[in-house]
């Protein structure tokens, strides 16, 4: 259910209750792995190679158990290139295990950049079971790289019949309903969607405002962002309301009101997301720029560009070339 930090949790406590049972060893090390996040990146994988060197050590492994744990371990040192024969030896021997099959699949991914290999992988592992959600992740991620919106439109749809009462593919379907310009079609599915799962009407709602954006309908995008805002919602979701408010102002051309929806998402950040206030600096840089008040305008990217300088590695080094673009 991609609910990475609860399974950590979980199978820690099986591997202080049996510290040799194997198999909770390898899922702690993958939950882990993926518990991670951009802040937290190198202390997630060095965690995860500390699990998969304690599987490793186990006295019981089989020649395929420790070609496993080296296969993982080789994906999250980033050499899965070196991974790619262990999953496909895996595979050829085991056709039935849909986790060799997504490892595979990741293998090729971040090894020899083999997309549809991989898009192949995950979907044979969906094959062996059509609910293994952390597949799905990744394959819609394919569908939308490789532009096959008609496929991951087909997929969604198959999803939704199959599991009408998930969540996955009513937000797949809507997301492919957009990319594709079908913007009724992608509002129909998102108001089924917040019957499933009204706790996320926030999100929700915004994403109902962005279709209305792209139909020109910026009155009813700010309708629905205004009803938002006066209710009771989370300072992240303020932000994220603030922000595709400024975005409909920005097309109107409406700079100033674009500062100061800028402003009050930069009074609502938290003091250590330096990549938000950075992001932030940039955009009120280029509002700035395009009311013609480039003096302004040069002092917020200066902002930006200083915390970029002093924190290698963040991944807003490539804003810049967003904001060209």
């Amino acid at each position: 259910e991609i609910k990475f930090k609860e399974a950590v949790d979980q199978l820690e406590k099986a591997v202080v209750i049996d510290p040799v049972f194997k198999e909770a060893l390898y899922k702690l090390a993958i939950a882990q792995w993926f518990e991670r996040d951009p802040e937290t990146m190198d202390s997630g994988d060095s965690l995860a190679i500390m699990t998969l060197d304690r599987y490793l050590d186990l006295p019981d492994l089989d020649e395929n158990e420790i070609k496993l744990g080296e296969g993982l371990k080789s994906i999250v040192l980033d050499k899965a290139i070196e991974a790619i024969p262990t999953f496909q030896h895996l595979t050829s021997l085991f056709p039935d295990n849909k986790e060799y099959w997504y490892m595979l699949g990741e293998a090729h991914y971040h090894g020899d950049k083999k997309y549809m290999q991989s898009l192949d992988a995950f979907e044979r592992s969906v094959e062996l079971d059509p609910e293994f959600t952390l597949s799905y992740q990744h394959i819609f991620d394919l569908y939308e790289e490789n532009l096959l919106y008609d496929r991951a439109i087909r997929t969604s749809e198959k999803l939704i019949k199959a599991f009408p009462k998930k969540i996955l593919g009513y937000d797949n379907l809507s997301q492919y309903f957009r990319l594709t310009g079908k913007h009724e079609q992608a509002v129909k599915i998102i108001e089924q969607a917040i019957k499933i799962s009204p706790e996320n009407i926030d999100s929700y709602q915004r994403s109902i405002a962005i279709n209305y954006v792209h139909m020109e309908r910026y009155d009813d995008a700010l309708r629905i962002i205004d009803n938002r805002l006066a209710k009771d919602i989370d300072n992240n979701n303020k932000i994220r309301m603030y922000d595709t408010k400024r975005f409909i102002f920005s097309i109107l051309g409406e700079y100033s009101k674009c500062r100061e929806l800028l402003q009050l998402q930069l009074d609502l950040l938290d003091d250590n997301r330096l990549d938000h206030f950075s992001s932030i600096y940039m955009d009120i840089a280029l509002a700035y720029h395009f009311s013609g008040d480039n003096e302004e305008s040069i002092t917020y990217f200066d902002r930006s560009r200083k915390i970029i300088q002093e924190n290698p590695g963040m991944i807003l080094q490539f804003q810049k070339y967003m904001n060209i673009f």
